[in-house]
């Protein structure tokens, strides 16, 4: 089985079988408060994400998995159309000790050599103070912000635009 490693994670394919520890954390609406489709409702959402995820072949995702444990603690991913956007989710009971940074140097290092890649985008809600201070720890730079329409009742927004280039 295919899979990235550091020290303290794993980061491989989400088998159905971890659907209840997704759910946790795509459940919980701090969370996902910043996600552009918010948070999952119930179980077969994530049941459908996890599996449409492998069969649309539109998105390039790992689970987050402590290696000690073999914990899910959250997923990050490359979606490939139309932005080919990096995108990343994370427990919050987990959050705070550096485990997205360590996932997000391996994963953009696999993303540039898997693909090819001469550049990888990541956007971020203007308020989302987490994943902007992610994004420029990962070497990211900020290249725009623009306007954020949510599909659901959540206000209009702003969002920031980063990029990280294969040198």
């Amino acid at each position: 089985m295919f899979q990235l490693q550091t020290k303290r994670l794993v980061l491989k394919r989400i088998p159905i079988k971890d659907c209840n520890q997704m759910f946790i954390y795509m459940n919980d609406i701090e969370t996902t408060k910043f996600l552009y489709n918010g948070n999952h409702k119930d179980i077969s959402e994530t049941i459908d994400f996890i599996g449409s995820s492998y069969i649309k072949n539109n998105i390039d995702l790992l689970g987050i998995y402590l290696k000690d444990t073999d914990i899910l603690i959250g997923h990050i991913a490359m979606l490939f159309a139309p932005l080919n956007d990096l995108l990343w989710v994370q427990n919050k009971k987990y959050q705070g000790n550096g485990y997205l940074l360590e996932a997000g140097e391996v994963f953009i290092k696999y993303i540039f050599n898997r693909y090819n890649w001469n550049c990888i985008e990541a956007h971020a809600d203007i308020n989302n103070i987490k994943s902007i201070k992610l994004m420029e720890n990962l070497k990211m730079s900020k290249i725009s912000i623009s306007e954020r329409l949510y599909p659901d009742d959540r206000k209009q927004s702003m969002e920031v635009e980063y990029q990280i280039r294969n040198l």
